[in-house]
């Protein structure tokens, strides 16, 4: 039962972690920022910047990354 337990647990914090996989950084607070993919920082277009820590961001349909 423990051992399932701890499984459940596990499954969760993985699951936590990947929505955290990309997300939006504001450095400094201010500034387009940073979209953070699978281990890189990508700045963010001043055209579709970053608005606050942890928004999503990833690149649309047609390869333009977007931060919102």
């Amino acid at each position: 039962m423990l051992l399932f337990k701890l499984s459940v647990i596990f499954s969760l914090a993985s699951t936590a972690l990947a929505v955290h996989e990309k997300h939006c950084t504001l450095l400094g607070g201010e500034g387009p920022g940073t979209c953070y993919i699978g281990g890189h920082y990508h700045p963010c277009p001043v055209k579709a910047q970053c608005t606050a820590d942890d928004k999503p961001c990833g690149y649309d349909s047609h390869k333009q990354l977007y931060c919102k």
